[in-house]
């Protein structure tokens, strides 16, 4: 994979930082909703909804 400025080291960084990311929301999400009582797709949704600012 390569960065925008051809480096493909900054692709590979960037890569691993998303799936880090994916593997903590994930079962976060899934818990969160959990706890609030509704249904696992409600949390797995909140993770696509973001900040106001997105």
């Amino acid at each position: 994979m390569n960065g925008p400025d051809g480096d493909q080291g900054e692709g590979t960084a960037d890569l691993v930082a998303g799936l880090t990311v994916w593997a903590v929301l994930i079962p976060e999400s899934l818990a969160y909703a959990s706890i609030a009582g509704v249904s696992p797709v409600l949390g797995l949704y909140t993770i696509r909804q973001g900040s106001p600012d997105d």
